[in-house]
C-alpha cells in the first residue's frame, strides 16, 4: 500500500544519504573522463528519478555543476513521469533540438521513445535483463558512450 511504500521509500533515503555522507558512493570507472570530454562539446542535461537529498548530495560530492548545465527531477515535479518532464520542461527551458538520451533503466530509454530521440542504454548500470532492450544503442562501459555519440553526429 501507499503508506508502506513511502515509509520504506524513506528508509532506503536515509541510509542512501547516511553512506553517501560517510563517502561510500562512487562514480562508475572512466565516467568522469566521460562527463568531462562531453561537457566541452555539448549541454548537459541531469533529469533523474531521484529525491532532491540525493541529487544535491551527489552534485556536490561528485563536482557535478562542472559538467551538467541543468537538473531536473522526480522530487521536484511530483508524480510526473520522467518523460513529461523532459517534453515539458526541458524542452521548453532548452528548445527544439536534438537530443541524444543516455541512461541505465526503463524509463530513461521512454524518454527517448517518447521523445523520438536517439538513447544510448547502459548496460554496466541498474538496468534489469531486458529492461534497455529498447534503446537505440547500448554501452558496455562508460567510454562506449563517447564513441557512440560521435557515430550519431557523424550519420
Amino acid at each position: 500500500d501507499s503508506e508502506t511504500k513511502y515509509t520504506l521509500s524513506k528508509i532506503i533515503e536515509l541510509k542512501m544519504n547516511e553512506m553517501i555522507l560517510q563517502r561510500k558512493a562512487k562514480l562508475y570507472d572512466g565516467i568522469k573522463e566521460v562527463l568531462d570530454e562531453l561537457s566541452k562539446k555539448h549541454t548537459l542535461i541531469f533529469l533523474s528519478n531521484c529525491r532532491t537529498s540525493y541529487k544535491d548530495m551527489h552534485r556536490e560530492l561528485f563536482h557535478l555543476d562542472d559538467y551538467f548545465k541543468a537538473y531536473y527531477w522526480a522530487q521536484k515535479y511530483p508524480d510526473t513521469p520522467k518523460y513529461e518532464i523532459f517534453s515539458q520542461y526541458i524542452k521548453k527551458d532548452f528548445g527544439e533540438q536534438s537530443y541524444i538520451i543516455v541512461g541505465d533503466r526503463f524509463h530513461d530509454i521512454e524518454v527517448a521513445t517518447k521523445n523520438a530521440s536517439p538513447s544510448i542504454g547502459c548496460l554496466y548500470g541498474f538496468a534489469r535483463e531486458r529492461e534497455l532492450d529498447n534503446a537505440t544503442y547500448f554501452a558496455n562501459k562508460p567510454k562506449d558512450i563517447l564513441k557512440i555519440i560521435e557515430r550519431i553526429e557523424n550519420k
